[in-house]
């Protein structure tokens, strides 16, 4: 580990927390609004009209219901593998850090940055901003080369390997 040279990161484990918190939020959002914008197109397909849901047959609209639930559940579970598979990668590259290993380092490192660029929620949309997350993936790639991580870099690297008991 080498000590930290002042540059500013362009991500930290608190930020990239917080995307993937927004992206979880924007994923049950979007899964309700597209079972709205879908609901009409369901109903012409199966003859329905409002007055069957409204009025005594209202078990009618039960398995929509269960329908969009089902996506909101979708879409906040594809989200939380793609945190845990960030944590899990963090959690052998600060491994591979204090080996003396540098191809072991290398690996991890390249590991690493795949899970974090291709971060992506259940409507194939970015969680992390893509230039920050290629600058930060550049720059751990760039330490990993030299053989050293900076301790700056190595403290956002364990806060996401910290992240899967704090989210």
């Amino acid at each position: 580990m080498v000590e930290s040279t002042g540059v500013h990161l362009p991500l930290s484990a608190d930020s990239i927390r917080r995307w993937f918190f927004v992206a979880t939020c924007g994923s049950v959002a979007g899964s309700v609004l597209l079972a709205v914008a879908m609901t009409p197109v369901v109903m012409w397909l199966g003859d329905f009209r409002w007055a069957d849901v409204r009025g005594s047959d209202w078990p009618v609209a039960v398995p929509p219901a269960v329908a969009v639930g089902w996506l909101v559940w979708e879409a906040v579970k594809e989200i939380r593998w793609q945190r845990r598979a960030l944590s899990a990668k963090a959690r052998e590259l600060a491994a591979s850090a204090c080996s003396e290993d540098g191809t072991e380092l290398r690996m991890h490192a390249e590991q690493f940055n795949l899970t974090l660029l291709n971060a992506s929620t259940f409507f194939n949309t970015r969680i992390l901003p893509r230039r920050a997350a290629r600058g930060f993936a550049r720059r751990v790639r760039d330490e990993a080369e030299t053989g050293e991580i900076d301790a700056a870099t190595l403290r956002v690297i364990d806060g996401l390997a910290s992240a899967d008991s704090t989210y």
